[in-house]
């Protein structure tokens, strides 16, 4: 069984490292390694036969955006391919986001299984490039847009002036992926997003934090927004699991709404795990806290994602501009 689920463990692998990352003979290879010991193994494998020469740094992470230990934040700036096989996120750390400026080229998979990984990595990357610059060109053209589904979100989201990112999974030149990955987003007006958003699919936290954690959606989370910040939360347990942790940052800023986005992966599915769910083809997932390496000025201990399922994105004037189950 060892055997063959690391067989199922190479496609993947050597997708990622030769297609996404394109990884060279001679370059460096970084993986940092949170308890996902079969996923590294493949990885490791994949770039030696690239012809990267391999390093392995273990890593304890606590939460979210907790910045790594100085040896692997050093590691990181000497190296030019990084990937981050965690439970916790480093995307949005100072570290992670100095080594992308200096010209790294990282991966992040926080959450990552081997189902995931199997499943939503092996994707057609030219055909979700196409797909996702298709979706930037009409969300680009507004300076507002509506966000609406049938279990009730009806939010209004302020873009002017802010750049909307494909996530393809392709790293031309060098920048920071996920993987699994497919969505197009940008970082609103940090005031002006005003609204109700029914969360229904999945949302954060998806690690454990002494309040318990949130992961796929078993009762509506609702939240309400007034000039781009979460002013109530409502729903089951899982809302209150949310409203708690929140509480327990004392973050003012980890209120903000940092994110809009449209997944664009059809392998994706809706699983516990925000990495996977918030790529699921024909959803729309909004993000609470850090947005700054998506172009925003909103600096937090966070950055948690929320997922919706089935909306329907109208222009200002009101007008249906994507119908997101149609994509």
């Amino acid at each position: 069984m060892e055997n063959s689920v690391k067989k199922d463990m190479q496609t993947p692998a050597r997708i990622c490292v030769r297609t996404c990352m394109k990884v060279k003979p001679g370059e460096k290879a970084l993986i940092v390694n949170e308890n996902n010991d079969c996923i590294v193994d493949a990885f490791k494998e994949a770039c030696e036969e690239a012809g990267a020469t391999v390093k392995i740094k273990n890593v304890k992470l606590e939460r979210d955006r907790e910045e790594p230990p100085e040896d692997i934040a050093n590691e990181l700036m000497n190296s030019n391919v990084v990937l981050l096989i965690t439970q916790h996120s480093l995307t949005h750390t100072t570290a992670v986001m100095n080594a992308r400026k200096s010209g790294v080229r990282i991966a992040s998979l926080p959450g990552i299984t081997e189902e995931m990984f199997c499943r939503a990595v092996p994707v057609d990357y030219v055909k979700m490039q196409e797909l996702g610059e298709k979706v930037k060109r009409i969300l680009e053209k507004n300076e507002f847009v509506r966000i609406k589904t049938d279990k009730g979100t009806d939010v209004e989201v302020g873009i002017k002036g802010r750049n909307f990112i494909v996530d393809s999974g392709l790293i031309d030149g060098f920048g920071l992926i996920n993987l699994p990955d497919g969505e197009v987003e940008v970082a609103p007006l940090e005031t002006k997003t005003n609204g109700k958003i029914v969360v229904d699919g999945c949302g954060s936290p998806v690690c454990e934090t002494k309040f318990g954690k949130v992961g796929r959606i078993k009762q509506d989370i609702i939240l309400s927004i007034e000039n781009g910040r979460v002013v109530n939360i409502e729903g089951g347990e899982q809302a209150e699991i949310l409203k708690n942790t929140l509480q327990d940052m004392n973050d003012p800023r980890a209120y903000t709404i940092a994110e809009f986005a449209v997944g664009i992966n059809p392998k994706a599915e809706i699983t516990d795990k925000i990495l996977e769910s918030e790529k699921v083809l024909g959803t729309v997932h909004f993000a609470l806290g850090e947005n700054r390496s998506l172009g925003g000025v909103n600096e937090s201990k966070i950055h948690w994602d929320f997922v919706l399922k089935d909306p329907k994105i109208y222009s200002k004037e009101r007008k249906l501009i994507l119908d997101c189950s149609k994509l």
